[in-house]
């Protein structure tokens, strides 16, 4: 672990839980955090946005706000 540490700069901590985590899971890749905002925009907002930027490309975003809570 000590060698591994050092040839990648890392502590042997981190080198610890990556190898208890693929012994654990079989990966070493992060879990999805299944966390995080739901979109506010449903699809009819979406494909309203989208028609809108295709006619007007050069709206910032206040001004998309404004037009979609119109």
């Amino acid at each position: 672990m000590r060698k591994l540490a050092k040839r990648f700069k890392v502590s042997k901590g981190f080198i610890f839980n990556i190898l208890k985590k693929l012994k654990e899971t079989g990966t070493i890749f992060p879990r999805p955090s299944g966390v995080g905002r739901t979109s506010s925009i449903k699809l009819k907002g979406e494909i309203f946005i989208r028609k809108l930027l295709e006619r007007q490309s050069d709206l910032i975003l206040e001004e998309i706000c404004t037009e979609y809570n119109i």
